[in-house]
């Protein structure tokens, strides 16, 4: 019987490795997208323009939603997995 426990928990475990690792794939583009929107950001301020600041800051504000997107989804299906009967 211990074995068939072993082979669930590791069967949960690469689950888990695998939502880990769906999450840091999604996340990556929309991180970069931050970085950019950051470094323009940057740049709009250093030459003192308005309307390329406010359209960098909706960018990486936009980019920002779809990360907590990302992170919500995969938080959901990690607790999913930690605890399966609810």
């Amino acid at each position: 019987m211990k074995a068939a426990g072993g082979a669930g928990a590791a069967s949960v475990a690469r689950s888990k490795v695998d939502c880990l690792s769906r999450q840091l794939d999604a996340s990556g583009p929309v991180l970069s997208d931050i970085a950019d929107a950051g470094a323009d950001e940057a740049r709009a301020i250093e030459a003192s323009d308005a309307a390329a600041l406010e359209a960098a800051r909706a960018r990486k504000t936009a980019a920002q939603d779809a990360l907590k997107a990302i992170s919500a989804a995969h938080a959901d299906e990690m607790k999913r997995l930690r605890c399966p009967a609810e």
